[in-house]
């Protein structure tokens, strides 16, 4: 019997986590949409490196570079959650291609 893979289990080392959060970046910003600053766009690259990292490389998650209710720290998270929200979508179709 086959074990079942969910999604949020597709996973990488943070070799192929970097290199597939850099495919990512472009391809969301290369859409019409509202300009992002570059403190978003790391925390997008952030929110999707953590969310295709292993959890044995969890030390080499990406933490917010900025202090605590700072404009830079909003920007930072609005750009994880939607990092996080594209890598979940690319780990669904990823195991759909099985």
């Amino acid at each position: 019997m086959m074990e079942k893979v969910y999604p949020k289990d597709i996973r990488f080392n943070p070799l192929f986590a970097k290199n597939i959060a850099s495919i990512l970046l472009p391809d969301s910003f290369s859409k019409p949409r509202d300009p992002r600053g570059e403190d978003y766009k790391d925390g997008f690259q952030a929110g999707a490196f953590n969310t295709l990292l292993l959890d044995k490389y969890k030390d080499q998650f990406i933490k917010p570079p900025f202090s605590k209710e700072s404009c830079q720290l909003d920007a930072w998270f609005s750009g994880y959650e939607e990092g996080q929200t594209e890598a979940r979508s690319w780990q669904i179709n990823y195991l759909d291609s099985f």
